[in-house]
């Protein structure tokens, strides 16, 4: 597979891991009615016994990258 390109100086680089933010508490400090309802998906997801796991379309067999 080949490297995907992004932006100049990112290529190779890490995404960073979110794993703790306190949704619960950035949902409370959120006032845009977007960004509001993306939290509270991720807040639906994060509480769901599978741990809100998600299959996208690109990881189905067969779709080459």
């Amino acid at each position: 597979m080949t490297e995907l390109a992004g932006r100049e100086g990112s290529a190779g680089t890490p995404l960073p891991d979110y794993r703790d933010v306190d949704l619960t508490a950035l949902r409370a400090r959120v006032d845009h009615p977007v960004l509001g309802a993306v939290l509270a998906t991720l807040l639906a997801r994060s509480c769901a016994a599978d741990g809100g796991l998600v299959a996208y379309h690109e990881d189905s067999p067969g779709v080459e990258r």
